[in-house]
């Protein structure tokens, strides 16, 4: 994108993230993705692959497998499908708008053209809907289907999805030029690593092996959450690679980016703070087992835990208590939605500590 003239005209400006959601800050897989990013891979590193390599996966383990190439992934997952018993359902993608347009649109889609579905199929989600509880990467197995035909996939925290149709859209000008309607999922056995990119995987299978281009192997391993998720069946020299102008470009990104904190004020504390908030009391002992809650419906969810609630927003309820949904509305960082997916197990939290 950098290389595009369409950034050279934008002038940006750059503001480099560098809060981590997928992996957690002590584990040693993070610390090899930030050594293989700034090309600073070490022995120690090196090490760290090879506690992975021909590891197998426990009988319960929802495994994810990813592949370099695409007909590895395509006659993985046929197999499996065609060994499951019962009858096919297919579901047909369904498009509005030119030719050109739609063909520019189904790139950067994960749905297939034609899903099959079958009862017992491993299935992957490849869109996010935060309020019926699923995200991109999402894992599940279809484990009946409705009447009309609706297929019912089960999460693997045990939460039922009646999956219906998705709709992407490509608009120019503010109008709409493309349109593709599809279910949000994909067979999920075996996935291609290019299609894999956005995904967060608590399990995968990769096969470096065959890795033939820079940053390939990045983005297998960094779709897992922890080291203890990754199964390594192989690798090549490549698949450590990244790009030369990759390093480069990220020390220009971080100079840019702390140059321009600089000059960027911070938004004012009254916005995201009570305005008294020199004379309010958090209760610490509340507020720890309000951030255990959001950890571990973070992790049932398959979600990153700031999209449940920001620290300021538990520390709002841990000096406020709450004890009704009206009142958690009152609070900074509680809107309608978010209150209606969290608020009854924040207020029991609270009603509990508080009788206690």
């Amino acid at each position: 994108a950098y290389l595009s003239a369409a950034w050279a005209e934008s002038d940006l400006q750059i503001c480099y993230l560098t809060e981590q959601h997928r992996q957690q800050g002590d584990d040693e897989l993070l610390a090899f993705l930030e050594a293989m990013r700034g090309g600073e891979l070490e022995e120690v590193h090196q090490e760290t692959l090879q506690k992975r390599f021909h590891q197998k996966p426990g009988p319960d383990t929802v495994i994810t497998r990813l592949y370099s190439h695409n007909i590895d992934v395509e006659a993985i997952n046929q197999r499996h499908l065609a060994a499951l018993p019962g009858e096919s359902k297919h579901f047909e993608m369904r498009t509005k708008g030119g030719k050109a347009k739609i063909e520019q649109l189904s790139k950067g889609l994960l749905t297939p053209e034609v899903l099959e579905l079958k009862v017992g199929a491993e299935v992957m989600f490849v869109a996010n809907n935060f309020a019926e509880g699923f995200v991109n990467g999402s894992r599940g197995q279809v484990i009946a289907f409705e009447d009309d035909g609706t297929p019912i996939v089960q999460l693997l925290n045990g939460r039922n999805i009646y999956v219906e149709p998705h709709s992407w859209s490509l608009s120019e000008d503010g109008k709409v030029r493309a349109e593709i309607s599809q279910l949000p999922l994909r067979l999920a056995w075996a996935i291609t690593i290019h299609k894999s990119q956005g995904m967060s995987l608590d399990a995968a299978e990769i096969d470096l092996s065959r890795a033939f281009t820079p940053g390939m192997g990045y983005v297998a391993l960094s779709r897992v959450r922890g080291l203890d998720g990754l199964y390594l069946q192989g690798i090549n020299a490549m698949a450590l690679t990244m790009h030369p102008q990759i390093h480069e470009l990220d020390r220009q990104f971080r100079q840019l980016s702390s140059r321009l904190s600089v000059d960027t004020p911070d938004i004012a504390e009254e916005i995201i703070t009570p305005k008294n908030k020199d004379n309010v009391h958090v209760d610490q002992e509340l507020l720890a087992k309000l951030k255990a809650w959001r950890l571990q419906r973070a992790q049932a969810d398959s979600i990153p835990a700031y999209i449940i609630a920001h620290n300021t927003t538990l520390e709002a309820a841990a000096a406020a208590a709450p004890t009704t949904p009206q009142q958690l509305l009152s609070l900074p960082g509680f809107g309608s939605r978010k209150v209606e997916s969290y608020g009854p197990d924040i207020l029991a939290i609270i009603t509990t500590h508080t009788t206690s």
